[in-house]
């Protein structure tokens, strides 16, 4: 399954991650990416409390791993960014019955709430 984030720069991210894990400062970090203090802090957080979702499609019959979406802002927000990754592909589908599913959580592909 494909890795979707809420980044913009994942490999960005995932550096700044393992350099403060590492024990190193925050301005050091800014200064080696060249970004300001507050926007390191940000990701930190961010990444602090991002949640992993495994995304599969179910039809009630067929299960198919879609993408595993580490968001910090829920199931609905994780749909929504692989709704945006596969828009094409979940156009394709007949909507009515696929449903996106992580553990417990469901929703439809043509639920108002994945517009956005």
């Amino acid at each position: 399954m494909q890795l979707i984030t809420e980044s913009t720069n994942p490999e960005r991210d995932s550096a700044i991650i393992e350099a403060s894990q590492g024990g190193a400062a925050t301005k050091d970090i800014a200064d080696l990416h060249k970004i300001s203090v507050g926007r390191v802090q940000q990701i930190l957080r961010r990444h602090k409390a991002g949640e992993v979702f495994d995304l599969f499609l179910a039809d009630g019959q067929q299960k198919v791993g879609v993408a595993q979406v580490i968001t910090s802002r829920g199931f609905i927000h994780a749909c929504q960014l692989a709704m945006r990754e596969y828009r094409a592909s979940f156009a394709r589908l007949e909507l009515p019955s696929w449903r996106l599913v992580a553990g417990e959580n469901a929703i439809a592909l043509n639920d108002p709430s994945l517009a956005g």
